[in-house]
């Protein structure tokens, strides 16, 4: 899966070729679909990942990334700040921001992604946790993957390792070393294209190898920005797994559409901006579109989870 987890607060400059945008390598979009295949231990994978809608975290415009299928429950976004690109992952207990690209840059660059210390306590023991990720741009590939051939794309490398240890008094009661990282092939004006990937954990390593299948960069459903004035429509909680609700002007009739165009529901004018859908308990889990028809209409996201 082509999903990034490294965090950059540095970036070092070492002998630029070229003039690159971060933009040009990662198109947002609502509405935007990839389609990866990833080969690892348990064998083949196939993801499809999509962007379903904007909202603003910590202060930034942001895209909401969606991985069909995805267990984990965590929520992404990506944004394109002032300084780069940025993926933002929202768990539970805490929110990480990863500068995946400067806003410019050029081929042998290199940057330092990511260097933590962390140290707590528990169970009587002290844990301490260290890890370090650099960056590099490499160079400018052509490379071909079941979804076509792609000329110059931006190959990168990212890797990292984390140091652990815990003691208790002046004695180590546990350590080990764990590294990480990959290559990436990103296509100019497309995204990811290919991954390389590996984890290692003292002498055991795993590998994995993901490859585009298939794209849609047309977008699905409407553009915020070129949505009529005098018209929005609005879902809580987004994503959801029982109901949500719905602010719509009053007069507005509810339809709820699937991504293949079928009609999944209807919802009435009723007294009042604020309704509620409830999918059947037949209804599949996934991205539905809700569209407010008025004088003029109007179209947004909803992620349904079980």
């Amino acid at each position: 899966m082509w999903r990034f987890c490294f965090i950059a607060v540095l970036l070092v400059a070492a002998g630029s070729i070229f003039g690159l945008d971060a933009e040009d390598y990662f198109p947002l979009g609502v509405g935007n679909t990839w389609t990866m295949q990833d080969s690892g231990e348990t064998g083949y994978d196939t993801t499809v990942s999509s962007i379903i809608g904007t909202t603003t975290v910590v202060g930034y415009h942001s895209y909401i990334f969606w991985d069909e299928g995805d267990s984990e429950g965590d929520t992404i976004y990506f944004q394109m700040r002032p300084d780069g690109f940025y993926q933002v992952i929202i768990e539970e207990e805490m929110t990480m921001e990863m500068f995946l690209l400067p806003e410019t840059f050029g081929i042998g660059d290199t940057w330092t992604i990511y260097e933590m210390d962390s140290t707590w306590v528990e169970g009587g023991m002290t844990h301490h946790r260290h890890m370090v990720f650099n960056g590099e741009a490499l160079a400018l590939e052509n490379v071909t993957v079941p979804a076509g051939t792609f000329m110059n794309c931006l190959k990168m490398v990212m890797d990292g390792v984390m140091n652990y240890y815990g003691t208790m008094g002046t004695d180590t009661m546990y350590s080990g070393s764990n590294g990480f990282g990959n290559f990436m092939w990103l296509g100019h004006g497309i995204g990811p294209i290919k991954t390389f990937g590996w984890d290692f954990e003292d002498s055991d390593t795993t590998w994995d190898l993901g490859v585009l299948l298939d794209y849609d960069l047309s977008g699905i459903g409407e553009n915020i920005a070129n949505r009529p004035e005098g018209i929005s429509i609005h879902s809580w909680p987004n994503p959801f797994n029982s109901s949500c609700r719905i602010t719509a002007p009053i007069d507005a009739k509810i339809e709820i559409f699937d991504l293949n165009g079928r009609l999944i529901d209807k919802i009435e004018p009723v007294a009042g901006i604020v309704r509620t859908w409830a999918p059947s308990l037949d209804t599949p889990a996934g991205v539905y579109l809700i569209r407010a028809n008025g004088e003029i209409a109007s179209t947004a996201r909803l992620l349904y989870i079980k």
